[in-house]
């Protein structure tokens, strides 16, 4: 919890506020920049007071330029007059608990409150009691969703950070370049940017490269900043001099403006997840404006790339290290090539073996009750129970699929099992279903397949389609996005539109007269390219005379 503390105050009946009667009216805003542990959610509380004669007028909290609450006041004659001007029982104040929450999972938090009070003299406001209560990610988690387990967010590894501070004096620029534009930073209220207002816009680009360890999948989370009058121009970000995400913004002029001219600025907190391989990863961010800087600019700040580390999972890289594969890691005390329990090391930390109550190490000294201690091993002792127990435990032995058990020794297994060397295990292809038989969908060697075009899949459950396609939950599988500017193995072409008569039409398929040219994971150039019709009709004609 982050108590805001008080720079300016008043007082209303010997209550103190942030803010107050003669103190916050007309065009006040006030802003925080906060930067919080990892999180999935926020909640904010605060105690508002309005005060005096406000004509059914509003007042506003915004987090990341983003509106979460908003209440029109007007004339109040229900309470006492407690501090503001005296003029008659509609001029009293009202007080108001206020509570709202917001998912938000980004570095840092810009709120800002304001109204929209036209009256110079009768018009005040004033809050106290500011609380923000974060929600935070799971143990270990570095960043996480509302939906996330540890599992799910534990695999998620951050590898660099960068533009982060929430103090002017100590943002630096972190050996990022500017080309085409002031290689400077800027303060958007107070809100430090790399580039920014009248530093960076029309052909500015901003870029940073960076040496990755070894991994399959980045995350990148990053905020956009988009400054002053856009008229649907796009914001552009690039990953190896391919586009992977774009955006168009219009701006609004009735938008709080913090930092340009006449125009609201807007926050845009974007996170990315694509297949990245390469050990080099290098960052573009650009845009399409056409105008100066001075009327049209962007900045940036709070980039964070993270690699994915899944522990245990049978990948093709080891991150922090794969439990079970053998090889003793940074974090793991043991690793005997298995995720067995009771075998002296599990989930490669030292455990004891079965039977054991105390061990060092994974080494045992003495064991349970029940169980004979010989060469730090414990062998079950039957024999100190009645023969009831001994029959019990030795049934217990045979529990995995087996239908008959004698004596800790399976004699007949349950149906669609098979006894192969005394254990019931079962065969692929006998039309018996485990998993999955041969002849369903989505099934391969008798366990589960993902679908087509799917980039994550663990135990048959697509978690992820590949770039370029996006998972249909009510059909269950990868559908390409048309118009995203990304072209799939299953379209002939995408130019970040679903019009048609541009050269690739709402299907993303080639029109007539037309070719289409593809860069990989990103868009399509079209061009007309239609050849004069007499042409053909003038060899025919030739072919005939001769």
């Amino acid at each position: 919890m982050i108590v805001l503390q008080i720079v300016k105050d008043g007082q209303c009946n010997g209550i103190q506020l942030f803010g107050g009667y003669e103190v916050f009216g007309k065009n006040t805003i006030i802003t925080k920049l906060i930067s919080p542990p990892p999180h999935y959610a926020i909640m904010i509380t605060l105690e508002f007071w309005k005060i005096d004669n406000w004509d059914n007028e509003q007042f506003y909290i915004y987090v990341d330029q983003n509106l979460i609450f908003s209440q029109i006041y007007g004339e109040s004659n229900t309470n006492s007059n407690l501090c503001g001007q005296p003029l008659g029982s509609s001029w009293s104040e009202e007080v108001q608990q206020i509570s709202v929450t917001k998912n938000h999972n980004y570095k840092t938090l810009f709120i800002l409150m304001t109204s929209n009070l036209q009256g110079i003299r009768d018009e005040w406001w004033g809050i106290r009691n500011f609380k923000l209560y974060y929600y935070p990610c799971p143990p270990g988690c570095q960043t996480c969703t509302s939906e996330d387990s540890a599992i799910d967010c534990l695999i998620w590894i951050v590898q660099y950070q960068s533009l982060l501070d929430v103090l002017y004096g100590q943002f630096q620029m972190d050996g990022w370049m500017i080309l085409e534009g002031f290689q400077n930073k800027t303060s958007c209220s107070i809100l430090p940017l790399l580039g920014g207002f009248s530093k960076t816009g029309q052909k500015s680009k901003i870029i940073k490269s960076i040496n990755l360890p070894v991994h399959c999948f980045v995350k990148i989370k990053f905020s956009f900043v988009f400054i002053d009058k856009w008229e649907n121009e796009y914001a552009q970000f690039y990953i190896d001099d391919q586009l992977i995400w774009y955006y168009s913004h219009k701006s609004v002029a009735e938008e709080i403006t913090i930092c340009g001219n006449s125009f609201g600025e807007k926050i845009l907190n974007q996170e990315i997840i694509l297949p990245h391989k390469q050990q080099f990863l290098q960052m573009q961010f650009t845009t399409t404006l056409k105008n100066s800087p001075s009327q049209q600019s962007f900045g940036i700040r709070d980039i964070q790339i993270f690699i994915n580390c899944p522990f245990g999972f049978p990948f093709d890289f080891s991150c922090e290290g794969i439990c079970g594969n053998g090889e003793i890691d940074r974090a793991e005390q043991c690793d005997d090539g298995n995720i067995q329990p009771f075998d002296g090391c599990f989930n490669c930390q030292y455990s004891c073996i079965q039977g054991c109550s105390n061990c060092i190490n994974g080494i045992c000294y003495e064991c349970q009750e029940g169980w004979i201690f010989y060469e730090f091993t414990c062998t079950e002792d039957y024999f100190i129970n009645n023969q009831d127990q001994y029959d019990d435990e030795q049934q217990q032995q045979c529990l995995n699929n087996c239908k008959l058990c004698i004596y800790g020794v399976c004699k007949e297994c349950d149906i669609g099992y098979y006894l192969i060397n005394n254990q019931c295990k079962t065969i692929c292809g006998d039309g018996i279903i485990e998993m999955c038989e041969l002849e369903q969908q989505e099934c391969l060697n008798c366990q589960l397949n993902c679908t087509k075009n799917c980039d994550v899949c663990i135990k048959g459950k697509c978690h992820q389609c590949i770039i370029g396609y996006t998972f249909d939950y009510i059909e269950q599988y990868c559908q390409p996005i048309c118009g995203n500017g990304v072209v799939s193995n299953d379209e002939e072409c995408d130019d970040f539109n679903i019009e048609n008569g541009d050269g690739c039409s709402s299907q993303c398929k080639i029109e007539q007269n037309y070719i289409c040219k593809n860069y990989q994971y990103s868009f399509s150039e079209c061009s007309y390219e239609k050849y004069p019709s007499f042409q053909l009709s003038l060899i025919i004609r030739l072919l005939f005379l001769q």
